[in-house]
């Protein structure tokens, strides 16, 4: 090499040019590696890295109907209504009310963990850490005061590398709530009004239910009706702490008609018990029967009638006439 200094060279502007090419080259070649090496970095990660899809099942909230049974049944319609996969969850004070991932599937792109977000109306979507954000949406099967999302993570690691527990041993949610504006909401870590709960209540024979407890039940025409079991609530008192007009169920029985399973139950309003219960979600009046109601229950299809202060109720059976025709031979009294 040539320790010549430059300022005496006759072609130092060339050596100046030299320089900067070569300079621009290693750089851009070290870029490029560094680039690349990010690029495969990245692609290792997004690799194993769940996809985010938001789901498009609906969230449907059902009355329980066994008696002693008060609130929701939550489930969606890509699990079906005989399925209620928060029971006994506990709930938040808001913004986000509740968040489950209700289990793991599998579809094209590997295994999917769908999770379920119940939020106050104030909500407008949810976010998961290093995902993008989620509206939340009303629903026919909610209650006025609640918001739904649905959200799931297909293939990639499975709910134990992401940190996320189902259920939670405790009540939390790995969402963020954002308002209309897409700031973050402050979550709660108080306890709020429970989606379900329990009351007491009192197993009776088929005679004991026709004359004890507070809602009574009998059979008027027995055909080829066998009775099972029943149960009742000897005492019900108002509970004003409720999410929505929530429904208890003061006297159930089970039956058996040549076979087939068929149930009756007695809802009263939670909050205001002998009054006027809310609408029965998702249920429609039923053509050519006059004052009955039909649709989707925690059992499955139900048929349903008001009677003073509740709503009297027939599930399961062999389809909708077997249904009918117990509905029309039951007979429900309330004593409050």
């Amino acid at each position: 090499m040539l320790l010549v200094p430059l300022a005496q060279s006759k072609d130092w502007r060339k050596w100046v040019r030299c320089a900067i090419v070569v300079s621009v080259i290693t750089l851009c070649s070290c870029a490029s590696l560094a680039c690349g090496g990010a690029d495969g970095i990245l692609s290792r990660v997004d690799a194993s890295r769940p996809i985010q899809v938001v789901g498009h099942a609906e969230v449907l909230l059902f009355p329980r109907l066994g008696a002693g049974e008060s609130g929701w049944c939550v489930t969606t319609t890509s699990i079906g209504a005989s399925a209620c996969p928060t029971f006994g969850l506990p709930t938040l004070a808001g913004p986000i009310v509740l968040e489950n991932w209700v289990g793991q599937s599998t579809s094209s792109d590997g295994p999917a963990n769908e999770a379920v977000i119940l939020t106050t109306n104030d909500v407008a979507a949810v976010r998961l850490p290093g995902y993008e954000s989620v509206p939340t949406r009303v629903g026919a099967g909610l209650p006025q005061r609640l918001r739904f999302a649905v959200m799931e993570l297909r293939g990639g690691a499975d709910k134990q590398v992401l940190g996320i527990s189902a259920p939670p041993p405790t009540p939390s949610s790995h969402f963020m709530a954002l308002n209309a504006r897409g700031q973050p909401i402050s979550q709660s870590r108080a306890l709020g009004p429970p989606l379900e709960f329990h009351l007491p209540r009192r197993s009776v024979t088929q005679s004991q239910q026709a004359r004890e407890g507070v809602c009574r039940l009998h059979v008027a025409g027995t055909g080829g009706l066998v009775f099972n079991s029943g149960d009742v609530m000897m005492s019900v008192l108002p509970r004003p702490n409720v999410r929505g007009r929530e429904f208890v169920s003061c006297s159930s029985a089970t039956y058996n008609d040549n076979g087939w399973p068929l149930e009756v139950s007695v809802l009263l309003d939670a909050a205001r018990p002998g009054f006027v219960p809310a609408p029965l979600p998702l249920m429609r009046p039923l053509a050519s029967h006059s004052g009955v109601f039909h649709g989707p229950g925690a059992e499955g299809e139900m048929v349903a009638r008001r009677i003073h202060g509740a709503w009297l109720i027939v599930g399961k059976g062999r389809g909708l006439s077997q249904r009918l025709m117990l509905l029309k031979d039951v007979q429900a009294k309330v004593t409050i």
